[in-house]
């Protein structure tokens, strides 16, 4: 049976408790909020799927698409699409391709009661939701079983996620479906929906106001600015990563999951169909300055190379080395995110004084941090800024 000795070595995928036969894996929270698989041992019957299909275990063995994978710089052609996804919005006419087919998509949601999960959608209008990027684990329960019904009944399906979730179905599944689309992403590792949690209740006392809607990357000051959006019943919150207490603790790796420290599937080829990514330097390239954004696609497979083609109507393409969008120091796509040297300590005063006592202790956020986002902000906005951006539009265009 499985046993979680080590936490660095569970990343919390669900495929043992999916493989279980007698349902006797459950996944539980753990102080600090993330879920782990416990054994009811009176149930188990010691069949040793749990161990088989564990993805972190079996890392190094599990095959990947035989094709050299190929790069590309994409973004949708809707304006709406574009402004509401994260980077580019490669993803939309990925579900809207599929369900135009009959098929299914899963993706990663956000539910009224600000909980993140996995959820299965047949329409391309519901896929709406699965568009911006979540920093926080999804709940997977039940979802793996889910697609592989659906798979069986013959149904194209989409999975996304983590590269670790799409390791995980792999190992789970078994074997390779032709109606599968796997996409996975160069992940920067996820929080806990504890500490989401303690977020917002400290920010809705902060505002004296009811949190209504939460988006993680809002593009309000440009894709090159990393702004949490907050609406409150009482007016809208813009924070970017400087100054928005969530976004500071993430990027400081702060209090990351475990196994994201020592992730074993950050490599370039993976068992994925797609790996997606934000391409930080694609207008660079392209020569477009608008700030909206641009999806870096590693395209891993024959599937994902005509399925990409035939998503031409709705995206721009662009192709491009490997070399290019990934930095010679592998970035996020090869290396996992370093540990904070205070993540015990900031743990523990979290779970005794709170989130605000936690920031303010090891992330603090100065009144230097406000002045110079507040400068950045009035450039940006100003008129000699949207001068130079016209300018370098107008080059690009002549080029």
């Amino acid at each position: 049976m499985i046993q979680i000795t080590d936490l660095s070595k569970c990343c919390g995928c669900t495929a043992c408790a999916a493989a279980c036969p007698v349902s006797c894996i459950t996944m539980q929270a753990d102080t600090e909020g993330f879920l782990y698989p416990r054994v009811d041992t009176e149930k188990c019957i010691n069949c040793g799927l749990c161990e088989k299909v564990c993805p972190v275990l079996h890392a190094k063995e599990t095959p990947t698409a035989e094709e050299e994978p190929k790069g590309a710089m994409v973004r949708s052609k809707d304006p709406k699409i574009l402004r509401r996804s994260t980077s580019g919005g490669f993803f939309y006419p990925l579900c809207k391709y599929v369900c135009r087919q009959g098929g299914v998509v899963y993706g990663v949601s956000m539910d009224e009661a600000f909980v993140v999960s996995h959820s299965r959608s047949v329409k391309t209008s519901d896929c709406i939701r699965f568009l911006g990027s979540k920093y926080v684990q999804s709940r997977v329960d039940g979802i793996f079983r889910q697609v592989k019904e659906d798979l069986a009944d013959g149904r194209i399906v989409c999975f996304s996620g983590t590269p670790c979730q799409v390791h995980g179905l792999v190992r789970y599944l078994g074997k390779p479906y032709d109606n599968l689309i796997l996409v996975d992403l160069v992940c920067h590792g996820v929080c806990s929906a504890k500490l989401w949690k303690k977020y917002r209740d400290y920010m809705q006392k902060k505002h004296h106001s009811v949190l209504r809607e939460a988006h993680f990357r809002s593009k309000k000051y440009g894709y090159n600015n990393s702004t949490m959006h907050l609406q409150f019943d009482n007016g809208d919150y813009y924070g970017t990563n400087r100054i928005d207490p969530f976004l500071k603790t993430f990027f400081s790796h702060i209090a990351l999951r475990p196994s994201c420290y020592d992730c074993q599937f950050k490599t370039v080829k993976r068992v994925s169909d797609f790996t997606i990514f934000d391409g930080w330097n694609a207008g660079e390239k392209i020569g477009n300055h608008d700030d909206m954004g641009y999806t870096n696609v590693i395209v891993q497979s024959q599937k994902a190379q005509k399925i990409l083609g035939e998503l031409e109507p709705d995206l721009e393409i662009y192709s491009s080395e490997l070399r290019f969008m990934i930095p010679k120091s592998g970035g996020m796509t090869m290396n996992s995110a370093r540990v904070h040297p205070r993540r015990a300590e900031f743990q523990a005063l979290l779970e005794e004084k709170g989130f605000g006592a936690a920031v303010d202790k090891y992330l603090r956020i100065t009144q230097m941090d406000h002045v110079i986002e507040k400068a950045k902000l009035a450039l940006r906005d100003s008129r000699t800024f949207r001068k130079i951006a016209k300018k370098k539009r107008e080059i690009t265009r002549r080029k």
